[in-house]
């Protein structure tokens, strides 16, 4: 990596001094040099993966790296549970060569509204990224007819980012949107990691100690569960000790 302090005044020129995560003010004191794609895991120091993330954020987030297929399963599953929403679909395609991340259709006053939703993991993006966001949603309006496109990440945007999907008539879901939103579902919807992104009191009626024991009973032995009980065990531990040790990947 260049000189950190070179490198911190290019993000803070291209960001903002704001947490695209919490959206605290940054300083010299809170600041932390950020790995989207972490580091220990292939992630490069170029530029378009390094961000800026208060301490607190940092600490949370070091080596979350999830699959973007398991975070859009997660963002499913709380879309699907809203009573404004019908036919939810994941992965739906809409030709030979495309596919919508989500698809949905989204109850107005008197009528139903097409909804076509990309989702990424991911807190903050370059202007770079965020216009092959807008070329990609702008193909899927060409393919499909009457249908509304959708942004959605657990993040903050610049004030330059929000202007380029907001002329090109790309709704915004970030991470403050998806809190006011989805509150209630987010709350019926634990995962071990995605649920940390956003600061809400889940709401399980029980334990989650308990919802564990029970899914440990009902995980029948054998070979054909092998990949359920893997999965399970993941998230007892991360859920046991993530923090303070760095979240599992699974292998």
């Amino acid at each position: 990596m260049e000189n950190i302090k070179n490198v911190v005044d290019i993000l803070l020129k291209r960001d903002g001094a704001q947490c695209p995560v919490c959206g605290k003010k940054l300083t010299d004191k809170n600041m932390c040099i950020d790995h989207i794609f972490p580091k220990g895991l292939g992630g490069s120091d170029d530029l378009d993966n390094l961000r800026l993330l208060c301490g607190e954020c940092n600490y949370k987030y070091v080596n979350t790296a999830f699959s973007g297929q398991e975070f859009e399963k997660y963002i499913y599953e709380i879309i699907r549970k809203n009573g404004n929403f019908r036919n939810v679909r994941l992965e739906m395609n809409i030709s030979r060569d495309n596919s919508v991340d989500i698809f949905a259709e989204r109850k107005l006053e008197e009528d139903w509204e097409n909804l076509a939703i990309e989702v990424k993991y991911s807190t903050s993006f370059t202007l770079a990224r965020i216009n092959l966001v807008v070329a990609r949603l702008k193909e899927i309006q060409q393919l499909v007819t009457n249908v509304k496109c959708v942004f959605l990440f657990p993040g903050k945007l610049t004030e330059e980012a929000n202007m380029i999907l907001s002329q090109n008539e790309i709704e915004i879901w970030d991470g403050e949107y998806l809190i006011s939103r989805f509150k209630s579902e987010i709350e019926q919807t634990f995962h071990p990691v995605f649920s940390s992104l956003f600061n809400v009191k889940y709401t399980y009626g029980q334990e989650k100690e308990q919802i564990f024991i029970d899914k440990l009973h009902e995980c029948k032995p054998g070979r054909e569960n092998w990949s359920k009980y893997q999965k399970l065990i993941g998230e007892v531990l991360t859920f046991l000790f993530c923090p303070p040790l760095l979240c599992l990947i699974s292998e």
